[in-house]
């Protein structure tokens, strides 16, 4: 069963050093189950997805405007 990381995202003034400010929130098995019931107002997400070998591949960004 593939599993699916969401990161929340911060945006950062400073563009140079990176985009920006990345936490990992949680591993799980359906992310849009997840984001429908903990996803906050304003706030943005990455979810990256584990293959088989266990890399992770960004598929798709969330904000909740």
């Amino acid at each position: 069963m593939k599993k699916y990381l969401i990161v929340k995202c911060v945006d950062l003034n400073d563009q140079y050093e990176c985009d920006a400010d990345r936490t990992p929130l949680v591993l799980v098995d359906n992310y849009v189950k997840w984001l429908k019931i903990y996803a906050k107002r304003f706030e943005w997400y990455e979810i990256y997805q584990e293959n088989l070998t266990g890399e992770l591949h960004l598929i798709d960004t969330f904000r909740l405007d």
